[in-house]
């Protein structure tokens, strides 16, 4: 299991357009990303909260993981970020 955190610092920015985190996971840095989030597991994004965390039952310490800010409204979903 892995646990993955990531920071928003500008998050009443990114709440303008955005409100959930989606997660992407891949077996190397330069792999193919795929989704392992859903829309129940999707991480909701809150005001003033800059620190989120999603835990990765499946994930190994070989993971690699990038994360893309999403709107469940529009479905409009960011670029991912680079891997860590």
């Amino acid at each position: 299991m892995n646990r993955i955190s990531f920071n928003i610092p500008n998050i009443s920015q990114v709440l303008l357009y955005y409100d959930r985190a989606k997660v992407y996971r891949a077996d190397t840095e330069t792999g193919t990303y795929a989704e392992i989030t859903d829309l129940a597991t999707r991480v909701v994004l809150v005001p003033a909260k800059t620190v989120y965390y999603y835990e990765d039952a499946q994930g190994s310490p070989t993971h690699w993981y990038k994360v893309a800010y999403y709107n469940s409204t529009t479905f409009h979903e960011r670029a991912p970020s680079p891997p860590p």
